[in-house]
C-alpha cells in the first residue's frame, strides 16, 4: 500500500513539474497579460495601469466604471479641456464597487462614473488573488497556472481585440493614452441582437445599495462626479426617466457629490454602437457636453 501511494505521489508530482514548466514555457513566450480576474478586459487595463503607474499617480481626474465608460468617456477631451491628468479606469462589467480596493480614493482626486442601467446590481467579475493590481510576478504566474485555460482563452481575445488591423472587433482594447477606447463606427460588426435587447430599470434595492456605497466613497475625496447616459431612442420611456429622477435626488443631498442627469437628452442611434454603447463620434458629442455642463454649473473644482 505504501509502494502505491509512493508511485502515485511520484507521478503526481512529475506530472505537477511538466504541467508548471510548459505554463512557464508559455508565458515566456507570448505576451504577458496580468492575470487577476475572468475578465480580459480588465486584465488589459490592469496591464495599461502598470505601465501609467505615474499617470494613475497625478491624475487629478479618475474616471471609473464599465464599458459604458470606456467608450463613452473621452479621457484625453477632459484632459484637454481641464488642463489636467486625466486616466481612465474603466472595463467590461466592472460596477463602482469593484473600484473600493483602487487607490484613487484621496484628496485630491475627483472621481467620474457615468452610469447606465447595466450599471447596477452585484458584480459578475471574479476577482483572483492580487486584485486589482498587484506587481507581484509569482503571484500573476500561480493565478496562470490554475486557471490556465481561461487565460489561454484571454490571451486569444486579447491579440484578436489589439490587432490594428481588426476590422470586425473594432480594436476595443486599444486604450488611448488616457485609458479611454473610441470606438471607429466605421469598423463595427453591428449586432442586432444587442442593439434591440431591452434593458431592464434598476429595483429601488439596487439603487439604495449604490447610493449607500458612493455616500461612504465620498467623504474620501475631492469629489464624485455621476453622469447618468441616455439610451437610444427606441429604448427611452417615462419610468426609466423618473427612477433617474430618483436616484439623482438622492445623490444631490450628499456632500461631494455633483449628479448630471442625461438620460433625456436627446441622442440619435448613430451616436450608439448598440443599445448602450456610445460610438466614437457620440462619446466625442457627449463627453464635450459633460464638459460644458461641469464648466458652467460653477460647483467642480480641483484641489
Amino acid at each position: 500500500m505504501k509502494k502505491l501511494l509512493f508511485k502515485t505521489g511520484y507521478y503526481l508530482a512529475i506530472l505537477f513539474v511538466i504541467i508548471f514548466a510548459y505554463v512557464l514555457y508559455y508565458v515566456n513566450t507570448h505576451p504577458i497579460l496580468p492575470f487577476y480576474s475572468n475578465s480580459v478586459c480588465f486584465n488589459a487595463k490592469a496591464k495599461f495601469i502598470a505601465e501609467n503607474e505615474q499617470l494613475l499617480k497625478n491624475s487629478k481626474i479618475v474616471i471609473i466604471g464599465s464599458s459604458i465608460d470606456l467608450y463613452a468617456m473621452d479621457g484625453m477631451q477632459i484632459s484637454d479641456s481641464f488642463k489636467v491628468p486625466v486616466i481612465n479606469l474603466s472595463s467590461w462589467g466592472m460596477k463602482f464597487s469593484d473600484f473600493e480596493k483602487y487607490d484613487i480614493w484621496k484628496k485630491d482626486k475627483t472621481i467620474l462614473i457615468n452610469l447606465h442601467f447595466p450599471d447596477f446590481g452585484k458584480s459578475s467579475i471574479d476577482k483572483y488573488s492580487g486584485f486589482p493590481n498587484s506587481n507581484n510576478t509569482l503571484q500573476n504566474y500561480i493565478n496562470i497556472f490554475f486557471n490556465f485555460a481561461i487565460y489561454q482563452s484571454q490571451m486569444s481575445e486579447y491579440l484578436t481585440y489589439t490587432k490594428i488591423d481588426s476590422v470586425n472587433e473594432c480594436n476595443i482594447l486599444n486604450f488611448d493614452s488616457s485609458g479611454s477606447v473610441i470606438l471607429n463606427e466605421q469598423k463595427i460588426k453591428m449586432d442586432s441582437v444587442r442593439w434591440n435587447s431591452v434593458l431592464p430599470n434598476f429595483t429601488r434595492e439596487q439603487m439604495n445599495e449604490l447610493v449607500t456605497t458612493i455616500k461612504q466613497q465620498a467623504k474620501k475625496v475631492n469629489q464624485i462626479i455621476i453622469c447618468f447616459s441616455p439610451s437610444i431612442p427606441a429604448q427611452h420611456n417615462n419610468e426609466k426617466s423618473l427612477s433617474v429622477m430618483e436616484l439623482g435626488n438622492c445623490l444631490k443631498s450628499i456632500p461631494n457629490i455633483i449628479f448630471i442627469n442625461n438620460y433625456d437628452i436627446p441622442v440619435t442611434n448613430k451616436d450608439f454602437t448598440d443599445n448602450c454603447h456610445m460610438s466614437g463620434s457620440g462619446a466625442r458629442r457627449y463627453t464635450k457636453k459633460i464638459i460644458t455642463d461641469l464648466k458652467m454649473g460653477g460647483k467642480f473644482s480641483f484641489q
